[in-house]
């Protein structure tokens, strides 16, 4: 006899649908918070040498903060940034400030 799988098959599908709609929920959040004259997306870091491996975390963190900074700095105005990380298993939600 075959097992019935229906009942995990159909909370796949319902997480899928969930996860389906993120971006675009997460996309009209940001919108709605400032006006925005700059979006850039994605940011990433390559290995420093071939079997060296991405950066910690929160090295990428400091990095980007730095960077961001640096464009703050050249605007010669305060300016107001977001960081979302990709979602995986272990995501934790990190304070930037």
């Amino acid at each position: 006899m075959l097992t019935d799988h229906r009942i995990e098959q159909e909370r796949w599908a319902r997480q899928n649908r969930q996860y389906r709609k993120m971006p675009r929920a997460f996309g009209m959040f940001i919108a709605s918070l400032a006006a925005w004259d700059w979006f850039f997306n994605p940011l990433s870091f390559r290995d420093q040498t071939p079997d060296s491996g991405p950066p910690a975390p929160e090295f990428a963190l400091s990095q980007i903060k730095k960077y961001l900074s640096l464009i703050e700095r050249n605007a010669g105005q305060q300016i107001g940034w977001v960081v979302a990380e990709e979602r995986v298993p272990s995501a934790r939600v990190r304070d930037l400030s």
